[in-house]
Formats: C-alpha cells, structure tokens, sequence
C-alpha cells in the first residue's frame, strides 16, 4: 500500500509538471503505473484487499484500455490525459493511504467522499473524450463499442461505490451508539 502511495503521488507530480514542461517520460510512466494495477484484481481474488472482483475487474479493464490502446497512439497529451491523470492519482493515493490507515476518521470520509468527484472527472474529462479522440482520428469500431460500454457500467460502478459509503456510514452509526 505504501509504494502505491507513493507511486501514485509520483504520477501525480509528473502529471502536473508535464502541464507546464513537458516530461518526456509522462504517459509511459501513467501506462506503467495503470498496468501495476492489475494486481488489484489478483489482491482481490486473494483476499488481500476487500473488494469485488467484477467492480474491480471493470475498473482495472476500463483503465487499462485507455493506458495501453489510446495513449501509445497519441503524439502529444491534451487536456484529457491531466485530467485523468489527477483524478487517477489523487484517488489511489486517497484510497492506498486508508487501506493502511483504517482508523484515521478523516481519511476514511475523504475516502468515501472524494469519489463523487474524483470519479466523473476521471471517466467523463479523461477516459471516454480520449477514446472519442482516438475513434476520430482511428475510425476502429472497437472505441467506439468501448464509449457505449460505459454507459451501463459508469453508472453501475458509481452506484456501486454509492452502496459502499452507504454501508460504511451504517457502520460508524452502530459504533457510534455502542
């Protein structure tokens, strides 16, 4: 959990300095750090972090699409690449750093908080425009079956991780009246 912490905050200062100067390294280092991600689903199977194996497994696929099919092809990062790029970071960054820290009340509500946000900006100004970019420029159906796929699992996922803070914030009641 620590490295991803701490890898995901790497990602996170390479994104906003590629903004201002560009970093040679920028989308090689997001594909990687994006396909060290898979072991999240493996984690899962395993039992080593809680979770979902279809929900995770949705995650990790719709990420790594982006990171190994649209962003090689891409000859300069737009706008789309930061915007993901910073809202990937910052939510594995929040979410690593409460998998070691359970107990810290005010991470835990940045937790199950910060996905209202985080998650949007990182699908609807990051994953499906640079798939509609990479259909445009590419005309592969495949982009396009893909941007039609979220539109039953965006949702799906999003609620899911609704019910999730739902079900934490029963839990911390019932503590609370004990």
């Amino acid at each position: 959990n620590n490295i991803n912490v701490f890898l995901w905050f790497i990602n996170l200062c390479v994104t906003l300095v590629d903004v201002i100067y560009p970093v040679k390294y920028f989308k090689m280092y997001l594909i990687a750090i994006q396909s060290f991600m898979m072991l999240d689903v493996l984690n899962v199977i395993l039992k080593l972090i809680p979770g979902q194996i279809l929900t995770t497994l949705l995650q990790v696929i719709s990420r790594l699409i982006v990171v190994w099919f649209v962003l090689p092809d891409q000859q300069v990062p737009t706008l789309y690449n930061y915007l993901m790029s910073i809202a990937w970071s910052i939510a594995e960054i929040v979410r690593y750093s409460f998998y070691q820290n359970k107990q810290l009340q005010w991470l835990k509500k940045i937790r199950y908080n910060m996905f209202f946000v985080l998650y949007p900006m990182g699908v609807l100004t990051g994953e499906i425009p640079l798939l509609w970019e990479h259909f445009n420029q590419y005309k592969r159906m495949a982009d396009l079956i893909i941007i039609l796929l979220y539109v039953p699992f965006f949702p799906y996922l999003y609620f899911h991780m609704i019910k999730q803070r739902n079900k934490q914030n029963k839990k911390d009641k019932q503590i609370k009246q004990e």
